[in-house]
């Protein structure tokens, strides 16, 4: 379905069936079965709170921080990522499927300035779509536009002499499973955002495959040597 390819005899987004869990489809006013579009919990239960920064400049004016929705997926992500119409005709698609219960909007009005950041293709929804090894992990929400002018004074920076206001539109619940959010500001780099699992991860990888070369080093010079003495 992710694909964009899951279609029915018509070209319509059709009902999964193996791949993704049950709620995969639900019932319009008149009764017809739709398939939920995109369906599974992980898409259900997308993030959605709204954060907003700003910043005193040097006249103490508060200025507000252009924040980009785009450029925060990952390149080999997004191309797993495919509409099943043109980013155009999204729209086209309502009353021949369904949105998740619980999504405020539809999928083709995901990012209404930016229409080619909507349906599938949209960046938020490829973010979170990426499955995270364990339930304490971070995901890339948005970027700092540094070459909007309005506030020209972070071209090089969030700098550290100017005081930094954080707003918070509270919508994504984690009350139900004791979870916590924590709004992070960092500077990303061509691996990505810091991510302290990711490098324990690697260093768990290198020790076993380091133990296991040692032990069938140490298993052929066995067998070699039990070879010359016969």
């Amino acid at each position: 379905q992710l694909n964009g390819k899951r279609l029915n005899a018509d070209g319509n987004p059709d009902i999964p069936d193996f791949d993704c869990e049950d709620p995969n489809h639900s019932a319009n006013i008149s009764g017809e079965v739709l398939p939920i579009f995109p369906c599974g919990s992980i898409a259900k239960s997308i993030f959605n709170d709204t954060v907003k920064m700003s910043f005193k400049n040097s006249s103490c004016k508060k200025q507000p921080i252009t924040l980009l929705k785009t450029g925060i997926a990952m390149p080999f992500d997004k191309k797993r990522f495919n509409n099943p119409v043109n980013d155009s005709e999204l729209y086209k698609l309502n009353g021949l499927i369904e949105k998740p219960v619980t999504w405020p909007k539809d999928i083709w009005d995901l990012d209404k300035p930016n229409p080619s950041n909507n349906g599938l293709e949209n960046e938020d929804l490829i973010v979170w779509m990426r499955s995270a090894p364990l339930g304490n992990f971070r995901k890339l929400w948005r970027r700092v536009d540094h070459n909007d002018r309005k506030h020209i004074e972070l071209k090089d920076g969030l700098h550290t002499g100017y005081m930094y206001t954080v707003e918070i539109e509270y919508n994504y619940q984690v009350s139900g499973f004791d979870g916590r959010k924590k709004v992070i500001i960092t500077r990303a780099n061509p691996l990505g955002a810091k991510n302290k699992m990711r490098g324990y991860i690697a260093m768990a990888a290198a020790v076993f495959f380091y133990f296991f070369s040692a032990l069938f080093f140490l298993l052929a010079r066995a067998e070699n040597s039990s070879n010359q003495k016969n």
